[in-house]
């Protein structure tokens, strides 16, 4: 954009260097100021190309395209009050626009990001760095801590994501698990039954409920049966799995809204 710059400008109409346009005045012969085509032509480009960004054509005789597409997007903007800070997950190997990959990374609490951190500073979640290590799930302060200039988003790489129980124990027996708190791999708890066998040929099979599988372990007799001629019968066991504990799933990039 730019002011009317043509040689009879009324000068500093506008505050310094803020020209503007004159009427003229026919009793002393002055004439209005000249339309420029320079200054012209910004202005109509001004105004098309805000109607032609979101994708509209200009429509000859139509005086109402630029208001028109105006109330559009500030409508689409106003959809999408509240968004900020949600998680969401895409089929993309980068993050949507106005996203950020919810990798931890640490972006500054002013600029782009202002409106992110003053969402993680009311969320309730926004913790040190030294608890974000355990915390992934929160906002952290950023390596310069509480009164650093950075933050940390959360940081969910590889992880699964549980619902926070609230204090309601109906669907889960940890309710010790904070907010946004990691949790590591874990087996319920539960019984095996192990197929035995002797020295002298024979299978038995033996259920241990009480020494986690130890068959025969120290002051467990009553777990630990003996094979004919008073030899031991030796436990059949194996070790089978793959490296983590996983439920049928599909990997997506996690993102998070900052504006």
């Amino acid at each position: 954009m730019r002011r009317i710059d043509s040689s009879n400008v009324q000068v500093d109409k506008f505050g310094p260097g803020k020209h503007g346009f004159q009427g003229g005045n026919p009793s002393t012969n002055t004439p209005a100021t000249f339309l420029a085509a320079a200054w012209a032509d910004a202005l109509q480009e001004e105004i098309a190309n805000v109607i032609e960004h979101f994708g509209y054509g200009l429509v000859p005789g139509d005086n109402s395209q630029l208001i028109s597409t105006l109330l559009a997007k500030f409508m689409l903007a106003s959809a999408y009050e509240g968004e900020i800070g949600k998680i969401s997950y895409v089929p993309s190997m980068t993050a949507n626009v106005n996203h950020l990959e919810a990798f931890g990374a640490e972006v500054n609490r002013v600029g782009a990001y202002a409106g992110l951190w003053a969402y993680a500073q009311a969320s309730g979640m926004l913790v040190t760095d030294a608890v974000f290590a355990n915390r992934p799930g929160c906002f952290g302060y950023g390596s310069g801590g509480v009164g650093g200039t950075t933050f940390r988003v959360p940081k969910l790489a590889g992880l699964v994501i549980k619902s926070y129980h609230n204090g309601d124990g109906t669907y889960t027996t940890n309710m010790s698990a904070l907010n946004g708190e990691y949790t590591p791999d874990q087996l319920l708890a539960h019984t095996h039954s192990v197929l035995a066998s002797s020295a002298n040929g024979g299978t038995k099979a033996l259920t241990d409920p009480v020494s986690n599988g130890l068959m025969g372990a120290a002051g467990d007799a009553s777990n630990y049966q003996a094979a004919p001629g008073g030899q031991p019968l030796t436990p059949i066991t194996s070790v089978v799995g793959f490296t983590e504990n996983t439920i049928r799933s599909v990997i997506l990039l996690p993102q998070i809204k900052y504006r």
